[in-house]
C-alpha cells in the first residue's frame, strides 16, 4: 500500500501532469496560513496569462503553472512579501522574461 499523498504533493503533481515549463509556489515569509489580503496580493501581482493557481498546503501555499516566463517585476513584488520555491522543469529557460524596456532613458529619476 502506497502512503497518502499530502495535499502540496499532490497539488504539485497535478501542475507537472499538466506540463507546465513554470511551476512556482509562493508561502508567507513566517509560514503561516494565506490570507485574504495574502490571497489579493498574489491574485494582483501575478500575470493573467498564467495558465492556473493553486492554494495548496492547507492554504499555506499558493502553486502557479504558467508555460509563460514571468515578468521580473511580478517577480520582484512577489518575492518582497513571499518565499519562492521553483520547481520549473529543468530544461525550461529562466523563469524571468528577459525584457530590455522600449525607452530606457524614460524611467530616470
Amino acid at each position: 500500500m502506497e502512503p497518502a499523498v499530502n495535499s502540496f504533493e499532490g497539488d504539485l503533481q497535478a501542475m507537472r501532469n499538466a506540463d507546465f515549463k513554470f511551476i512556482l509556489v509562493f508561502r508567507r515569509k513566517d509560514g503561516a496560513v494565506l490570507t485574504a489580503d495574502d490571497k489579493s496580493f498574489a491574485n494582483a501581482n501575478t500575470p493573467y496569462d498564467a495558465n492556473r493557481r493553486r492554494l495548496a498546503d492547507d492554504g499555506k501555499a499558493i502553486i502557479i503553472g504558467s508555460n509563460f516566463q514571468f515578468l521580473p517585476d511580478m517577480l520582484e513584488k512577489m518575492t518582497g512579501r513571499f518565499t519562492m520555491e521553483n520547481y520549473s522543469k529543468p530544461d525550461s529557460g529562466p523563469v524571468a522574461a528577459n525584457l530590455v524596456p522600449a525607452n530606457p532613458g524614460q524611467n530616470k529619476q
